[in-house]
C-alpha cells in the first residue's frame, strides 16, 4: 500500500477538524467566560443598552460579540465582559440610551433567532470533519472513497456555514446603524470558517489521490503477475510443442522397424 498521500491527508484533515472544533466552542463557553472565537463583533456602541430578556437594561454597552451559543457585551468604556449563553438560536435586542440621545424616545433593534440559528451548521461541519479524519486514518483501500465523500460533505457544510456568517455580518451592521454609529467587523471565527473551506477541499483531494495511487499500484502489480503467468503458459505450450515434435520425429523410426521385420519374415 502506498503512503504517498496517506500522511498528508491525515494532517490536512486534522487541521480542518481543529478549525471547526474551535468555531464550535465559540463565544461564550459559560455564562461568564468568553473565548476569542466570535463571528461578528461591533465596537463603538457608545452606551447602547441591552434590552434582551435576562440582561441588565441599565448597563451601557460599548461593544458586542456574536458566537454560536450566545453573545458577549462589554461595559461601555471598560474591558468588563458579560456573556449570555442561551442556545444555538438566540435573539438580541439592543436599544439606544435616551440619556445620550437627542430625543427622549428610545429606538431599538432586534437580531432575531432566525439569523443566529444557522450558526449551528458549524457544529455539523465539525462532526463531518471528525468523521472524515477517522476514516482517513484507516489504512484500507476500500475506505478511501468513504473518507473522500465525508470530507467533501464537511467542505460543503463549511461553505454553507460561511454563507450564514456573511449574512449575519451584513444584517448586524445594517441593524446597529439604526441606533448608533458602530464599527462592525468579522471576528476570528469568521476567518477560521473561511479557511476551513479550502482545507476541507484539500483533504478531499488528497483522499482521492491516495485512492487513485493505490488503485494504480494494484493495477501495475497485477499486471506483472499476469505477464509472469503468461510467460509460464507460453513456456508450457513450447515444451508441449517440442515434445510433440520429438514424438513426430520418433514415428519414422518405428515404422522403419516394422518394415525391416516384414522384410526379414519374407526372406525366411
Amino acid at each position: 500500500m502506498t503512503r504517498r498521500y496517506y500522511f498528508p491527508a491525515i494532517a490536512v484533515s486534522f487541521i480542518s477538524m481543529i478549525l471547526l472544533v474551535l468555531i464550535t466552542i465559540s463565544t461564550p463557553t459559560t455564562l461568564s467566560d468568553a473565548t476569542p472565537f466570535d463571528f461578528v463583533r461591533s465596537n463603538n456602541l457608545n452606551g447602547t443598552v441591552d434590552l434582551s430578556p435576562g440582561s441588565n437594561a441599565n448597563r451601557p454597552v460599548g461593544s458586542i460579540r456574536f458566537g454560536t451559543w450566545g453573545y458577549c457585551t462589554t461595559l461601555n468604556g471598560t474591558d468588563s465582559i458579560g456573556c449570555f449563553k442561551h442556545s444555538h438560536g438566540y435573539s438580541v435586542k439592543l436599544g439606544s440610551n435616551p440619556a445620550q440621545s437627542n430625543t427622549e424616545a428610545q429606538a431599538f433593534v432586534t437580531i432575531g433567532s432566525s439569523w443566529t440559528r444557522g450558526l449551528a451548521v458549524h457544529v455539523v461541519a465539525f462532526v463531518a470533519a471528525l468523521a472524515g479524519l477517522v476514516l482517513t486514518a484507516i489504512p484500507k483501500q476500500t475506505i478511501r472513497l468513504a473518507a473522500m465523500a465525508v470530507n467533501a460533505i464537511a467542505a460543503l457544510l463549511a461553505l454553507i456555514a460561511f454563507a450564514i456568517d456573511i449574512a449575519l455580518l451584513a444584517y448586524v451592521q445594517t441593524q446597529l446603524k439604526k441606533i448608533s454609529s458602530p464599527k462592525t467587523m468579522p471576528g476570528p471565527a469568521f476567518y477560521m470558517a473561511l479557511i476551513a473551506i479550502p482545507v476541507a477541499v484539500l483533504a478531499t483531494v488528497l483522499n482521492w489521490l491516495n485512492w487513485r495511487s493505490e488503485k494504480l499500484d494494484n493495477v501495475v502489480t497485477n499486471g506483472y503477475e499476469w505477464e509472469e503467468a503468461n510467460d509460464g503458459a507460453k513456456r508450457g505450450w513450447g515444451e508441449r510443442f517440442r515434445m510433440k515434435k520429438r514424438g513426430a520425429s520418433a514415428e519414422p523410426g518405428s515404422q522403419q522397424k516394422v518394415l525391416d521385420a516384414y522384410e526379414e519374415s519374407k526372406a525366411t
